[in-house]
């Protein structure tokens, strides 16, 4: 099944996502099968860390929310997506949004991020004011890239991908501060929003590790 967009900004799909050149993303010791590690999340929003996100935009200012999809939408397989908006007018205002797909087997997470991986090939998304600029990732997970899209003057969105077991993530931070107006971030800032983001993907791995409950 493919992954479902969370939102779409200016054209940007955030499940559609990701795909790193010609190789692999994937972990050379990636040959698991069956159930995996992973079970479905009660929550995301709760438990999630984000205080790597509070020097560049500030402190959480709206309660995250989590949500469950629609009826019927996801059979087959668990999923949960969380949004965080954060920073205050003038310094910058961030939201994140989280989404998480939990399968009955690894094989069948693999696959799905495949398909994702496939999807992002095409041409750039439309209203999109320079190419998605794309990349492997090492160390989160089974299997990660993260991309970065421009949307008008101002709004960067920074995104990361993670399969990891039978569960795959998708953490997307758009930054209404990134460029490539005057004024915006510069290189140094855009790479700390990136860094954090992959932080913050690591972390999420890690949490919902422990927070799953069974099918």
């Amino acid at each position: 099944m493919q992954l479902r967009p969370l939102v779409h900004a200016a054209g940007l799909a955030l499940a559609g996502l990701l795909i790193a050149g010609c190789g692999s993303d994937a972990s050379s010791a990636d040959r698991a099968t069956g159930p995996g590690d992973y079970q479905d999340p009660n929550r995301i929003c709760p438990d999630q860390d984000i205080t790597m996100f509070d020097e560049l935009f500030g402190q959480l200012n709206e309660p995250a929310e989590d949500h469950v999809g629609y009826p019927g939408e996801h059979e087959g397989h668990d999923y949960r997506e969380c949004s965080s908006r954060f920073g205050r007018s003038g310094s910058g205002r961030g939201s994140l949004f989280t989404q998480v797909w939990v399968y009955k087997t690894v094989e069948e997470a693999r696959a799905a991020y495949q398909r994702s991986r496939e999807i992002v090939s095409g041409p750039p998304s439309v209203g999109t004011v320079r190419p998605t600029e794309i990349e492997s990732v090492k160390r989160i997970g089974d299997a990660a890239v993260r991309y970065r899209e421009y949307s008008g003057e101002f709004e960067v969105s920074t995104c990361v991908m993670t399969r990891s077991s039978n569960l795959v993530l998708s953490a997307c931070l758009r930054d209404s501060t990134g460029g490539p107006g005057p004024g915006a971030r510069g290189p140094r800032e855009l790479e700390m929003v990136a860094e954090a983001v992959a932080k913050y993907a690591t972390g999420e791995l890690k949490t919902l590790a422990r927070t799953g409950k069974r099918f």
